[in-house]
């Protein structure tokens, strides 16, 4: 999976960094730009390991629209195709 990552990093023109460090950015980010905590976690982590984590689930619908409804600073304009997988 991390070579993958790699492969994928390098597509992309992002310098090789492990998958913490952009895990680490994302949280960062989104919190900086306003998240929920509770909702960024989910995001980067999904539930808990608690046994009330066992038995939650957070709406997929609900974590795009956390996202989208985000402050994020503006992407660079470049598009990155990526291979489909099979």
């Amino acid at each position: 999976m991390l070579k993958k990552f790699h492969q994928d990093c390098a597509r992309a023109g992002i310098p090789e960094r492990r998958q913490h460090d952009s895990r680490r950015t994302w949280l960062s980010t989104v919190l900086a730009a306003g998240a929920n905590e509770t909702h960024a976690k989910w995001i980067a982590h999904g539930p808990r390991p608690t046994v009330l984590g066992g038995y939650l689930s957070m709406p997929w619908s609900t974590l795009c629209a956390v996202v989208a409804g985000l402050k994020l600073p503006e992407p660079e304009k470049r598009v990155v195709r990526l291979p489909q997988r099979a």
